[in-house]
């Protein structure tokens, strides 16, 4: 089985062009202990998107299985289940 962080390495272009991290994205990982406020904080100050989907991937390589899979319900609540469906290798479903 993959690591997190192999994962994250081999979709971090696909992730790095679909992600989108509105702040209510966001707030949903910081009130379910994904990231520490400070991260967030961090990913909210930055201007450029891309740079903030940067920060988020760089974070995700160190958090534990608990906050991943959080991260991934996420994804799907946020109508983002095609990142998740892409990670997975289920890219039919991106059609």
């Amino acid at each position: 089985m993959r690591t997190r962080r192999a994962t994250i390495q081999k979709n971090y272009d696909f992730i790095l062009d679909h992600l989108e991290t509105e702040f209510e994205f966001l707030d949903q990982l910081i009130s379910r202990d994904v990231f520490a406020s400070e991260a967030i904080d961090e990913i909210r100050s930055e201007k450029s998107k891309r740079r903030r989907i940067e920060i988020v991937l760089t974070h995700l390589k160190y958090v534990d299985d608990r906050a991943y899979g959080i991260f991934l319900e996420t994804l799907k609540a946020s109508n983002q289940k095609h990142i998740v469906n892409f990670i997975n290798g289920k890219f039919c479903d991106l059609l």
